[in-house]
């Protein structure tokens, strides 16, 4: 009868201990899960309500209205948000036509600080080649291929890669063909008081072989 009852509670005991560690992992796990700073899936967010926030700070709109964004989905800076201020911005930041260049890229420094500004007219906009490209002397087009978030920093502010290729021709004298160098830049896009701000880039550019194109 003695045995038995030890029996029974050595059992009971190593019961409860596997219960107590079952609990155990569910609590590690649910720590895990809610403390990653992975980009997480979030309602779209249309152009035109970045646009919005980007000009406004506050997500009004042109009529002075809200569109149905809230904190919780959307107004605050998030990935989804900070893709579609980039891909916003880049409509005019990598304009080289020579009859909407200079425009465009006025309106574009607008929504960059001066370090990101400066960064950015030395990669993509100096004064030699806006010159060449407003005179007509050099022909430069960008075909992105892809733009999305990649990392959320500790104070908000949100990385964005853009990928793609820009295509020259007249930056070499002494090559008739067009140039095509792929493009890998990462905008981090920061919330200021005025709206949404890219404040930093890192570019990477790999040259390929000039060949003769259709372009």
């Amino acid at each position: 009868m003695f045995v038995e009852i030890c029996r029974a509670i050595i059992q009971k005991v190593m019961q409860d201990k596997i219960l107590l560690g079952l609990v155990a992992l569910g609590f590690i796990a649910a720590f895990v899960a809610g403390s990653g700073h992975g980009i997480k899936e979030e309602p779209p967010v249309s152009a035109e309500q970045a646009e919005a926030i980007a000009k406004n700070g506050d997500g009004q709109n042109a009529n002075g209205e809200k569109p149905d964004v809230t904190e919780e989905n959307g107004e605050m800076l998030t990935p989804k948000l900070a893709t579609e201020f980039v891909k916003w911005w880049m409509q005019g930041s990598m304009d080289f036509s020579p009859t909407t260049a200079h425009k465009s890229h006025i309106e574009a420094h607008k929504w960059m600080t001066s370090n990101a500004a400066g960064e950015f007219e030395k990669i993509f906009w100096s004064p030699d080649r806006s010159r060449e490209i407003l005179n007509g002397n050099v022909t430069m087009s960008f075909q992105p291929i892809s733009v999305e978030p990649i990392a959320v920093n500790q104070d908000k502010s949100i990385v964005v890669a853009v990928k793609g290729i820009l295509v020259s021709n007249g930056l070499h004298p002494n090559n008739p063909y067009p140039v095509k160098e792929q493009i890998e830049t990462d905008y981090l896009v920061r919330r200021a008081a005025g709206g949404l701000r890219i404040a930093g880039l890192y570019n990477r550019i790999l040259a390929e072989p000039a060949v003769a194109s259709s372009y």
